[in-house]
């Protein structure tokens, strides 16, 4: 009877299993260090995206700031003017030339920053996109700045504008300033000069004056605020341009 015998396997040695688990782990790290490479390039491209978005909104912010700082400066200029020449109106003397200068007091040009980037950083998880510590840091601080800012508009500036523009109602007769009805500019129109006050109430007056002191004082602190966040916005767009190695 024919005996057929097994064909014998030689065992492997405990190298080769040892190699193979070190080839297959090698495999496995090199393609996990290739992943955590490319998300790394992917996350730097895109803060350098974000960080270019927001100097083009810091360059904005500065041609704003740029036309609104002078226009406070001349502002409380001409709110001295006009307590001047109020301190000259009488039944007798009229409106002294207020009709000239009233309306600068009560109207001013909100600061409105532009806060596109930094609502895409939000959406996109917030700061934890800028791994510059300096940069992350200083845009905080000017995003905080401009919040302020719009806090000091909303509880101060509007409030000093109800205010003045309640006064003018009681004072000034507006169907002697032609097109003031019209939707027109104010810059626009032509004020009379000789123009009779609704009231010569002394008391009314000094509460006019009143307003017109206090409205001058946040203006004043507006010009300090706006001044101080366009040198914040010029060093910022340094920072982040040596930072971020971008033109």
């Amino acid at each position: 009877m024919e005996v057929h015998h097994h064909p014998h396997t030689e065992r492997k040695k405990w190298t080769h299993y040892f190699w193979e688990f070190f080839m297959l782990f090698l495999a496995v790290f090199c393609g996990f260090i290739a992943e955590n490479q490319r998300e790394h390039f992917v996350e730097h491209h895109r803060e350098k995206q974000f960080i270019k978005s927001y100097i083009e909104d810091l360059q904005t912010d500065l041609k704003t700031l740029s036309f609104q700082i002078p226009l406070f400066k001349d502002k409380i200029n001409k709110i001295d003017t006009l307590v001047y020449h109020l301190n000259g109106v009488s039944s007798k003397t009229g409106s002294n030339g207020t009709y000239l200068y009233f309306w600068h007091a009560s109207w001013f040009y909100k600061f409105f920053p532009v806060d596109r980037t930094m609502q895409q950083l939000k959406n996109a998880g917030g700061m934890r996109l800028i791994r510059n510590d300096r940069a992350a840091d200083s845009i905080l601080l000017y995003d905080r700045e401009t919040r302020f800012i719009q806090i000091h508009i909303e509880t101060s500036l509007y409030k000093n504008q109800r205010d003045l523009q309640d006064m003018e109602n009681k004072l000034y007769d507006f169907s002697l300033i032609p097109g003031w009805g019209q939707g027109k500019s104010r810059g626009t129109l032509q004020y009379p000069v000789y123009a009779p006050l609704l009231s010569y109430d002394p008391s009314l007056l000094r509460q006019y004056k009143n307003e017109l002191i206090n409205a001058q004082r946040d203006y004043a602190n507006q010009f300090i605020y706006l001044s101080n966040l366009k040198l914040k916005a010029e060093n910022l767009i340094v920072t982040l341009k040596k930072e971020y190695n971008t033109k």
